[in-house]
């Protein structure tokens, strides 16, 4: 589960939207493609809303589930009748119908008496989102915020709380964590929805702390702590109790930036000698923690669920490299000289699917959303927007992916009746996952 920095994102980005996928025969927007060869099932063509299943040969197979946009549930297989010579593939089939349910949604997210709203982070299956909303009234403080669905909770400050930024949440949408301020410093924080309790720390590090990560079944959270002269310190709270992480030689200013679902591998990001660096923290089954320097990575931004990659950006570029092995993939920036220093935002449950943005190559001009899988590459994601026929805004940042690939969680600007720019959540749920 990523963690946003928007410091990243402070350029403007416009029109983004989804990628467009197309099935390895082929693509319609209503039917299904070509069917395989004989004794072997027909593959559906790309369909944005529902899918169709493909229409067999004339060998003894039928036609296969249709694929959606981007290769999520599809329409049900249709039984083929389609001829075909010896060397021939048969026709498309019908619009499959299982998939009539399996249209895109997209839900603007917002609070009333708020103008601003950014977002942070979504659960697995797209359900919960967090955030932040500011813009009520004079002292437009930053207050945290959890939706489900379209419903959206407000976490109420205690004595003495000011600004209140979740930094994460986890798989099941129940715990968010994050940081807020006082009047003199942060502190990292838990919220399950209805009470809200500050991090503790240990003697001599209780100086302030920020909670940044949290792993997918909420039993670690991760962030740092400070020491009476303002050293910061990679730090884990595992059942409410700290541990200090620790860190390779020479490295310094470490924060975690993300973490699988058991918590065994996480990753941040730091210093050494005014260089950034990124580590691995590997968790093994005893509770024990081992810091390993990640080599040639500037940054590392996000590890999938299942921890077997990461992704980040290294002199080359953006890629995806393998926890353990020595596989690494680039990930190739979008093919448009227009934009540049392309990086991920956030990456699925099993590393197949990585979003992200990129800033456009001239001053003034817009940065653009990109979303890569292992079968299509790097794509735009505003194509697509129209493709599903939905209309475009006109800012737009990529934030995050939920783990199942369901659904896109971006932050969106527009005016409002006033004419005014106001910034509102939006989340994008497809037909289908992403891969």
């Amino acid at each position: 589960m990523a963690v946003v920095w928007w410091s990243r994102l402070a350029w403007s980005l416009l029109g983004l939207a989804v990628a467009c996928g197309e099935s390895s025969h082929g693509s319609g927007t209503k039917s299904g493609g070509p069917a395989g060869d004989a004794a072997s099932a027909g593959t559906g063509g790309a369909n944005p809303t529902s899918g169709a299943g493909g229409t067999a040969g004339s060998g003894a197979s039928s036609g296969a589930v249709g694929a959606s946009a981007l290769g999520g549930a599809a329409g049900a297989s249709v039984a083929g009748t389609g001829s075909r010579g010896a060397a021939q593939s048969g026709g498309g089939g019908d619009l499959g119908a299982a998939g009539a349910e399996e249209e895109p949604v997209r839900t603007e997210l917002g609070v009333d008496g708020y103008e601003r709203v950014e977002m942070i982070a979504i659960s697995d299956d797209g359900t919960y989102v967090v955030g932040n909303v500011t813009g009520a009234g004079d002292a437009d403080l930053a207050r945290g915020v959890r939706w489900k669905d379209t419903v959206p909770t407000l976490l109420e400050p205690q004595e003495g709380w000011r600004e209140v930024y979740p930094q994460a949440i986890s798989a099941d949408g129940s715990l968010v964590v994050g940081r807020l301020f006082t009047a003199s410093d942060s502190y990292g924080f838990t919220w399950n929805g209805t009470t809200a309790g500050l991090l503790q720390g240990l003697e001599g590090l209780s100086f302030g702390s920020d909670a940044l990560a949290v792993s997918g079944d909420g039993k670690l959270v991760l962030g740092s702590v400070r020491d009476e002269n303002l050293q910061g310190y990679a730090a884990a709270w595992r059942d409410g109790s700290l541990e200090l992480l620790p860190q390779p030689t020479g490295f310094e200013r470490l924060n975690p930036v993300a973490t699988s679902f058991d918590g065994t591998e996480s990753v941040g990001t730091g210093e050494e000698q005014g260089a950034p660096v990124s580590v691995r923290w590997v968790r093994d089954g005893s509770g024990g923690v081992v810091a390993q320097a990640i080599d040639d990575v500037v940054e590392v931004d996000d590890v999938s669920g299942d921890g077997r990659w990461f992704v980040g950006i290294d002199a080359s570029g953006m890629f995806r490299r393998e926890t353990t092995g020595s596989t690494t993939e680039p990930i190739p920036p979008l093919d448009d000289p227009s934009f540049v220093d392309c990086r991920p935002a956030a990456t699925n449950a099993t590393g197949s699917i990585v979003v992200g943005n990129c800033q456009a190559s001239f001053p003034g001009g817009s940065g653009r959303g990109f979303l890569w899988s292992e079968k299509r590459g790097t794509v735009t994601v505003d194509s697509v927007f129209d493709t599903l026929g939905i209309s475009v805004y006109p800012w737009c940042a990529i934030v995050d992916v939920s783990a199942d690939s369901s659904t896109l969680l971006l932050t969106c600007s527009e005016n409002n009746d006033m004419g005014r720019s106001i910034s509102l959540g939006v989340r994008l749920r497809l037909a289908g996952a992403f891969d």
